[in-house]
This record gives structure tokens, sequence and C-alpha cells, in this order.
């Protein structure tokens, strides 16, 4: 019998944040925490040295907090009584998070610092460290210098076909202040993994796996390392949008067509869904709008059955997106209790504001603390990776949801029990087509197990 392995992992969020260098309209993160988003992309080394000043200025820790909760952290007592008593080294993943933490430079080196001398240094584990950015701070070589010299690997947040919801009319992947930076960083094996989140202007699964495609083909990247990447064919949060910021480009549709009659009009509910009351005047742009939900799911239904093809499975150019593809079009699972969830980020939220089932909240552990995978800087722990302890999610605990949730038939779908992050759509269009296409996939699968019995037994 194989033991796991050694290893634990946290994500250790920068508390005091109020400032981001990226401007992604639909960021669940920046409306809870009112960042003040952007960067001036005529002045982009300097504006992002100020901005690494300025959320210096804002952002707040107490290392000694951190390691007295670490040491009380029941997985890490585990790893370390592990390491002791079988002389196997604990292996410690650290996710930083807080706005962009690759802008955040001056921070992110103090949280290095803490981590290499607490997990290192005084406890004689191995350490991995990993971060996030939207692209735009590998402008400044010192930081990719940083990187590199550290080996610590990197996911970059860039949506694709619809990058211009995030960075305006800068590509991070082909500007050239930032590009060869960008492409060091993946054929050194630092960028190893790619968040794509697909939204209502963004909204074809294939033409955003294309970009990328094209993009690695673009840069010479070796075979091995584009197998190894993961990407992500992200979507956002199902949730009550109303953006008031406006489409300047007037794009719709991954294949980023303008539509005069979208320039400068609120982006307004940008989840997926059919738009149906849109009255643009233009016949084609209303007919795009009111089945923008259908095309989407089409295209992952199409993508359930793509992946039961045996030969996607040596495939080269699905290689990075098999793994996150697969495990989404897998999802269907019906639950004993709503409040039964297998996201410990929602029975945290639960536990501390006392919502929902109590058989299912976090028990404490011996010290009598409630415990979560994400700790910030403070100290203390988090609802969410993005969001510092001084600040709840919007819907903590998901207990704000649909008033027709109770009667639905997909009630107990553990899809439909979400994240806390947003407040539930009234409108549940989404969710509801999401766990119907789910429940074909799965009716999918057992035929397809069917046909392979009765292939054995001929």
């Amino acid at each position: 019998m194989n033991k796991k392995p050694n290893k634990i992992n946290y994500s250790f969020t920068m508390n005091g944040i109020e400032s981001c260098s990226h401007s992604c309209v639909y960021c669940s993160a920046a409306t809870t925490l009112t960042y003040a988003q952007g960067v001036n992309k005529n002045d982009l080394e300097n504006s992002l040295k100020k901005i690494d000043e300025k959320t210096y200025g804002e952002f707040r820790a107490d290392f000694t907090k951190m390691a007295e909760t670490l040491e009380h952290n029941s997985r890490f007592r585990y790893a370390k009584e592990r390491q002791e008593k079988e002389g196997e080294q604990a292996i410690v993943h650290i996710d930083i998070w807080g706005g962009d933490p690759v802008t955040n430079h001056l921070a992110t080196q103090e949280i290095v610092d803490f981590a290499k001398d607490f997990f290192e240094n005084k406890h004689g584990m191995k350490l991995e460290i990993s971060s996030s950015t939207g692209g735009l701070p590998l402008a400044r070589k010192d930081i990719v210098d940083y990187y590199m010299d550290n080996n610590f690997k990197l996911q970059i947040s860039h949506d694709g076909c619809g990058q211009w919801m995030r960075t305006g009319d800068i590509d991070p992947l082909y500007d050239d202040r930032m590009a060869g930076n960008i492409a060091t960083l993946f054929k050194n094996g630092n960028l190893n993994m790619i968040n794509d989140c697909l939204n209502f202007y963004n909204n074809d699964v294939f033409a955003n796996k294309k970009y990328f495609d094209d993009y690695f083909k673009s840069i010479s990247m070796p075979i091995d390392l584009f197998r190894n990447l993961y990407i992500k064919l992200n979507g956002a949060y199902d949730a009550e949008y109303d953006i008031q910021q406006k489409n300047q480009f007037g794009i719709f549709g991954s294949d980023k067509r303008v539509w005069k009659e979208l320039i400068d009009k609120p982006f307004g509910d940008v989840r997926h869904h059919n738009w149906k009351n849109l009255n643009s005047g233009n016949i084609e742009l209303d007919h795009l709008f009111a089945h923008e939900l259908d095309n989407y799911l089409n295209d992952w239904y199409k993508l359930a059955l793509i992946m039961r093809d045996p030969n996607i499975k040596n495939n080269t150019m699905w290689a990075p997106y098999r793994g996150y593809i697969s495990e989404q079009v897998n999802r269907w699972k019906t639950m004993k209790d709503r409040d039964e969830s297998h996201s410990i980020c929602r029975r945290f939220q639960m536990t501390e504001s006392k919502v929902g089932n109590p058989e299912f909240w976090c028990k404490p552990n011996e010290f009598g603390e409630i415990e979560m995978f994400v700790i910030d800087t403070t100290g203390r722990y988090c609802e969410c990776n993005l969001i510092d302890a001084d600040h709840h999610v919007k819907n903590r605990g998901c207990q704000t949801i649909p008033k027709q949730c109770p009667s639905c038939k997909y009630y107990l779908q553990s899809e439909c029990q979400g994240c806390g992050s947003e407040i539930f759509t009234e409108d549940c269009e989404w969710r509801y087509r999401w766990v119907s296409m789910l429940e074909q996939v799965k009716m999918l699968e057992k035929l397809l197990e069917v046909r392979d019995k009765l292939s054995e037994n001929r």
C-alpha cells in the first residue's frame, strides 16, 4: 500500500491590500475589498513600482502570530510528527495571494523570507512557493529574476481572446515590454499554469484554446513543458452583476468583433446567460445575446464528448487542458444535505457565521481553533484566498439562495451549493442548465460503461 506523500498546502493572503495593477471587470475581490484598479500603461514600469510601494504601505503583517497559527494547525502538526517519526521530510506548498501578488513585490519578499525561516530553517521542511499574476508586473526584470533565481512557480491569469477585459489594449503575452520575459518564464518552467476566465463577452471555449495553442507555437514552447502546463478554461461566477464600467471597444464574442451598438455601453451582466431583452436594433446582435448560454454550454457538452475519445488521451495539443476539463464535466454529485459540502471554504464560512446545519460545521482543533487552509499575514484564517481576515465574502456559507431553490429537482446537487464569493442570482438559468448538462454526461458515462462490459463479454 502506497502512502500519500507527506505534503501540505496553504494559501498566504496579504492583509490590507487595497490596490491592484489590473482591471478585471468581473473581479469579486475587487468589489469586496473596493480595490483601486489599473495602471498607467504609458509609463508601465514606473507605474508598477509606484503601485508596489503603495501596496507595501497598505500591507499589514504579524509574522509572530502567523508562526503561532501554523504551529497550532493540525495539518502542520501532523506533517511535523510524520517527519520526525517516519523520517519523511514534509513538503509545504504555499500559494501567495493579495491583489496582484507579483506586482506587490516588496510584500511578497517579506512573506517569502518568513516562510523560508519558519518552514526550512526552524522545522527542516522543504518549501515550494507559487504565486499568481495578470502578467503586467513581468515587465519588471528584477521581479522576473527573483522568481527564476528562487525557482518559484507562477500562474498567469489571462483571458485569451477576452484579455481586453483585464488589461485593455495591452496583451501581456504579446506586448514588447513583457512578452520576452513571459516567454522565458514559460520555457524555463516557472510559468506553469494559466487561468482563463470566460464570461458573457468572451464565451467560445474552442477559440480560447486556439488562442493559447497559437501563442505557444509562436514562442516555440518545448513539447514536454507544453504537455505539463495546466490551463483552466474557467468561467465567471454565476452572480448578480450590474457592471457600470463601459465597453469602450464595443466588443462581443471571442472573435473580438466590434459592434457599434455596444460601444461605450455598460457591460451589465457578465455571467453566462441568454440575454433576451437587449433590443439593440441589430437583429444579429440580439440573436447572439439571446443564445449566449446555449452556445457556451453546447461547447462544454462537446468537450465532455471529446474527453471520452481514446485518441485524446495521448494528444499533445489537448494535454494542458484535459485535466481541468475532465474535472469540470464529471462534477455530477448528489448530496445528502444542502449543507454537506466538500468545500472547506464554504464550511469555514458556515462555521464562523453560525449558519446552516451545525452537523457540517468545521470541528475545532485541540486549541479550540477553527482551521482553514487560508491564513492572512496577520495570522488569522480567511474565508477566501482572495479576501483577508478583515473582510467577509458576500454570501457567507451560501445561505442566500434563490427563492425557488428548495422546490428544484437539483436542490441537493453539489454544483448548486456554489461559492460564497458572490450572491447567487435569482434567475438560476446558468446553474440549472449546467447541472442538467452534467446529468446528461453522467448518463453518457453509464452507457459507455455498459458498452465496454458488453464488449468484454463477447
